[in-house]
């Protein structure tokens, strides 16, 4: 997918930055399958991680996202057409690009026909998909590497269901941006006087976050729901410090628990950011 990166495919083939945007393409034009869809993939998918022959790799150095995009979104239609969309935080789209989708067992085969509205010679891209629950795995291999994505469905009536073991208070330990360690402070843009950070998982969704300062006093807190799709995890805050926040925010990420330490994984426009955190 991705018509505008084709032109330097072969060069980008060789490093870690290849992405379904530059992938093995054919010039051959594709309709709309004959058959339907089926329903298990029609409707919003979140990209929310990726993997290069099982290594963590950054969806924005492999997608090339826009400068501003801080997460995509990729929308599979009945009808067999689909659209991908970058957004950034405001969830203003930053770039897109749509066209047909057929699919034959377990290979779907992307035919793209235009970018950011522009008709382009339609260029084609195949996946091996496998869908479980709310996640589908794309997988592809090129050059002897081995591609996976994973994305997630919109949470839907699966919102604000919390796993038990998600639930609680949750002390924020660390962080990493594109895998360089970095401040608490300037992760979670800390408001002046903040020590330390925790969040607040219940199980019937909701959510609060909230910064203490060194005599214990809350120095900033927001709030919302949470909604959990296998290991993708969505954050909508509807209030900050007692305020309503109109529209709501939404923040898209992964999640992973190893003992009592919980790892969340969110794409940014500076990298992959993950936070460890701990009960």
């Amino acid at each position: 997918m991705r018509t505008r990166a084709l032109v330097t495919l072969l060069a980008l083939l060789a490093l870690a930055g290849l992405q379904c945007k530059k992938s093995d393409s054919s010039s051959s034009p594709t309709g709309p399958s004959a058959a339907a869809i089926p329903s298990q993939l029609v409707g919003t998918w979140h990209y929310q991680s990726a993997t290069i022959d099982g290594s963590p790799t950054d969806l924005a150095a492999m997608y090339q996202w826009e400068q501003t995009t801080v997460r995509s979104e990729m929308v599979l239609n009945s009808n067999g057409s689909f659209i991908v969309r970058e957004l950034d935080n405001s969830d203003k789209v930053t770039y897109s690009e749509g066209g047909t989708l057929t699919v034959t067992g377990q290979v779907l085969k992307f035919t793209t026909t235009s970018v950011n509205g522009q008709q382009v010679n339609p260029n084609a891209v195949t996946w091996t998909c496998s869908v479980t629950g709310g996640l589908m795995t794309l997988s592809q291999q090129i050059q002897q590497k081995m591609y996976v994505v994973t994305l997630s469905s919109s949470p839907g009536s699966t919102g604000g269901v919390i796993p038990s073991q998600l639930v609680g208070t949750w002390k924020y330990q660390s962080a990493t941006v594109a895998g360089f360690s970095v401040p608490l402070s300037t992760a979670l843009d800390w408001v002046t006087g903040t020590v330390r950070a925790e969040l607040t998982l219940s199980a019937s969704g909701a959510y609060t976050y909230r910064e203490i300062g060194a005599t214990g006093s809350v120095t900033y807190t927001d709030g919302g729901t949470a909604a959990v799709t296998g290991q993708a995890l969505r954050i909508t805050t509807t209030s900050v410090n007692g305020q309503a926040v109109n529209p709501p925010t939404v923040i898209d990420g992964t999640w992973s628990l190893s003992g009592a330490t919980l790892t969340v994984s969110i794409q940014t426009s500076q990298g992959m950011l993950v936070m460890t955190l701990s009960k």
